[in-house]
């Protein structure tokens, strides 16, 4: 299979670990697996983020965007303090960022696997060949996700198939809930549940990256994702690395020496 890879990251984000993230995908991932960063009003580095890999966000994510930036509900504010459950315009981000890159690859004739990777993700472990392969059966399966038994996919990697000819309606219905705001019928509005609900809509055949690891909260580390890469969710951003209590799983790799339970 080809690969490619896509995130996305605000000004501050990029300053914090944004940077740090293209910094590891390039030292880590093999060279012909490209990572293409979506800046949200900024340009990355060009030494880091080739200027051709330097993407603007849609049009229709700005018209989404200018639709509710100004509605606290929207925004995760319609409570007695801030629900991310609820911030549809934060996690629209991403939405926006994996749609246009696959839309790109549909017309362009592209197809492999696209992989969105949040911008507070480290590669910490060379990418071995075949490695991603190994990850699911491609030819059947639409998309891989972390899934979580007790709760929603976690999101912070996923691999979509664009060669399976579910992906494309997926990537429509998707879309679909933000163009015409049916996201207002979904019990919560982040990105994971909005996938959630197209994937279901559309039965696109899934695979789970959790390995044996989708009763726990945080799967990506525990799982076979841990072993080249650690996800910096919430106050591990500025902390720079996942903590013991998080990890479950007996990790070998040296980046999680010191933090093995």
């Amino acid at each position: 299979m080809k690969y490619e890879a896509v995130t996305t990251c605000h000004l501050a984000g990029w300053q914090l670990y944004g940077r740090r993230m293209a910094k590891s995908f390039a030292m880590h991932w093999p060279a012909e697996i490209q990572l293409s960063v979506y800046a949200e009003g900024f340009t990355p580095d060009s030494t880091i983020v080739p200027v051709h890999r330097a993407r603007r966000l849609p049009i229709w994510l700005e018209k989404f965007k200018a639709r509710h930036c100004t509605d606290l509900r929207m925004n995760g504010l319609g409570g007695h303090k801030y629900n991310m459950l609820f911030d549809a315009v934060r996690f629209s981000h991403k939405v926006g960022a994996v749609i246009d890159m696959a839309e790109r690859q549909f017309e362009e004739g592209r197809g492999g696997v696209l992989i969105w990777l949040d911008a507070d993700t480290v590669t910490h472990s060379s990418v071995a060949s075949g490695f991603l392969d190994r990850l699911a059966d491609w030819p059947a399966t639409a998309l891989a996700w972390l899934n979580r038994v007790k709760k929603y996919p976690e999101c912070g990697c996923v691999m979509f198939n664009l060669d399976h000819p579910a992906t494309r309606s997926l990537i429509t219905t998707w879309k679909t809930l933000y163009t015409e705001d049916r996201f207002l019928l979904l019990d919560h509005w982040t990105d994971c549940h909005t996938l959630e609900a197209a994937v279901s809509a559309t039965n696109a055949p899934w695979a789970s990256l959790s390995g044996a690891h989708a009763g726990l909260g945080h799967p990506f580390i525990n799982g076979p994702l841990g072993s080249i890469m650690d996800h910096l969710k919430g106050d591990r951003k500025r902390l720079g690395k996942s903590t013991r209590y998080d990890l479950k799983a007996r990790r070998l790799e040296p980046y999680w020496k010191g933090v093995r339970r």
